[in-house]
């Protein structure tokens, strides 16, 4: 350790780090049109690269040395999930309209992404949003609102279990006839 002349080697995998999860640790409070205020928990994954790496250990690595993926997975996940909260008061209005965007709203949120992980060198090549729920009481009122919608008449619904009852004690007395029957024959 005594030459003049000293020279550090830095080493950068160029690959695509798949499967990195993200996800709210807890629930963040969002206005829905249609429930009022509600709690909301986000989960998805994202897959980066280095796309530049002398910024990236410039910027990200510094003089730590070694950063690990998991290291950097745990960083990249508060800034999505900061990026997120923003975004859903920005884009959603209900949670109702949810399950059928979430393509557009993973694309969106991508694209929002982007320059927070250029600054560092890397490049966000995918984001999914795998879910996105309210708390379990919430799910379950969702759920008596929904069976509710499905009897519009309540007419209609005692009609039809009142001919499901008949149809049924018709078949089984059938069943009691034959037997009958089958006794007596043998």
């Amino acid at each position: 350790m005594t030459s003049p002349l000293r020279a550090e080697v830095y080493f950068t995998n160029m690959k695509v780090f798949p499967n990195l999860t993200w996800g709210t640790r807890d629930p963040v409070a969002f206005r829905d049109r249609e429930l009022g205020l509600i709690r909301l928990r986000a989960f998805g994954i994202f897959n980066i690269r280095v796309v530049q790496p002398v910024l990236f250990i410039n910027s990200l690595v510094g003089t730590q040395g070694v950063y690990t993926t998991d290291s950097i997975a745990e960083y990249l996940n508060r800034v999505i999930v900061s990026r997120f909260n923003d975004f859903m008061g920005e884009k959603i209005d209900t949670i109702f309209d949810l399950p059928a965007k979430y393509n557009d709203l993973s694309d969106d949120l991508k694209a929002s992404l982007q320059r927070d992980f250029t600054q560092f060198g890397l490049g966000l090549t995918d984001l999914y949003i795998n879910s996105i729920t309210p708390p379990p009481e919430v799910q379950k009122a969702i759920d008596d609102k929904s069976r509710l919608g499905v009897f519009d008449n309540l007419n209609e619904l005692l009609m039809m279990k009142a001919a499901m009852a008949l149809e049924s004690a018709s078949q089984s007395q059938g069943k009691q006839v034959r037997a009958l029957v089958w006794e007596w024959v043998s």
